[in-house]
């Protein structure tokens, strides 16, 4: 929220302020007053990016006070210009279809002006913002760049369009952003460059999916508890069961993980680069198909699942050696484990520490130190 100058709540002040500019021959005094307060209250609105790029007749709709607009805004866009502290932006190309969006009675009104020190300052940023992201081509799509530099222009599409227009090493074609092949914002990225740089990307991929196993593994546990304190074992068993799927996926995403770890320190290291990179090329491939197969599974209705997996769990049973009798009450254990876990123990009192017989008297124990409590063992492998 923009904060006005103090005078803007004085009415006498305000009307006086907005009143046209006379010459200044007529009013000395009056005449600089006025052209500084408006100088200084326009510099300091345009310094918000989203109002770097403006024209007069934005300008009077932003100072509307009270149904009244300032009228002497000319003459200070005028100086402010001369001063070299704002830019008029019409131009040909994106500069036309800047100034389209005022649309105005008169050429003063639809002049279109940028602040010239936060379109500096956007340029350098958005010159930095290009070089960091090492681009593999001279041929980028607008959006990848925009999507970038988003950010950086404060959401000012106009006024990152602006500063592409004034770049001389690049140019914007059918949606294309072209770099010229001496730009220093381009650095062609060589093939051990992209192999790390899709390695990061599988990982991140990766570590997003555990986290979300990760609290997937928390819920059906709280589900398979909630399950069975209302008396429902079979959608209890159903739950664990599911559990079990998402933490044999856990453990295969965790071993995807740590191949992709050793893969990166290998190929910063430089090891043996065309066998890293052939054996790159073959765990992308199945990284791509373990991926596959994950967001597919996330696709199936749980009733589904859960109907396939007592399917599933009686021929894997046949090869492990375990009757589905047995599978089923290793579920039952690890349920009434969880919720041996969930219930706290009861504190238990004391022992004497006097024999019975003894002749000390209930008024002696008045000075003992309480014993201490019972610590709680853990019970399984979730506490």
């Amino acid at each position: 929220m923009f904060e006005f100058p103090k005078d803007w709540d004085d009415d006498e002040r305000m009307a006086f302020l907005f009143r046209d500019l006379k010459p200044r021959h007529i009013n000395p005094l009056g005449h600089d007053e006025k052209l500084d307060f408006w100088k200084r209250l326009i510099l300091k609105f345009t310094k918000q990016r989203n109002k770097a790029i403006f024209s007069m007749q934005s300008l009077m709709e932003d100072f509307t006070r009270k149904n009244s607009q300032p009228v002497c805004l000319w003459p200070v866009l005028e100086s402010l210009k001369k001063d070299g502290l704002i830019r008029p932006t019409r131009a040909p190309g994106w500069g036309e279809w800047i100034s389209s969006w005022f649309v105005s009675p008169s050429p003063e009104q639809g002049t279109v002006f940028v602040n010239a020190r936060v379109f500096d300052k956007t340029l350098k940023e958005v010159r930095d913002a290009l070089r960091g992201n090492r681009y593999s081509g001279t041929h980028i799509p607008y959006q990848d760049m925009w999507n970038s530099c988003r950010r950086t222009c404060d959401d000012n599409e106009a006024l990152f369009k602006l500063v592409l227009e004034s770049m001389a090493d690049l140019t914007v074609k059918d949606d294309l952003v072209v770099f010229a092949a001496d730009s220093d914002l381009i650095k062609l990225m060589t093939d051990h460059d992209k192999a790390l740089l899709s390695i990061s990307d599988a990982v991140n991929k990766i570590s997003e999916k555990i986290e979300q196993h990760i609290q997937q593994i928390k819920d059906l546990k709280a589900l398979a508890l909630k399950h069975k304190h209302e008396g429902n074992q079979k959608s209890a068993m159903a739950a664990l069961r599911r559990k079990r799927r998402t933490e044999e996926r856990l453990e295969k995403q965790y071993a995807v993980l740590d191949q992709l770890y050793q893969m990166h320190s290998d190929l910063e290291s430089q090891k043996d680069m065309a066998k890293i990179l052939d054996g790159f090329k073959l765990a992308t491939s199945a990284l791509k198909s373990a991926n596959s197969d994950i967001d597919k599974a996330h696709n199936i209705v749980d009733e589904l699942q859960d109907a396939a997996a007592e399917h599933r769990d009686i021929e894997e049973s046949i090869s492990s050696a375990l009757t589905p009798e047995a599978q089923q009450s290793e579920l039952e254990e690890e349920l009434q484990r969880l919720l041996e876990e969930s219930e706290p123990i009861p504190e238990l009192p004391s022992v004497p520490s006097v024999e019975p017989g003894s002749s000390k008297t209930k008024k002696d124990f008045v000075g003992d130190t309480e014993p201490q409590q019972k610590k709680r063992v853990p019970l399984g492998y979730f506490d």
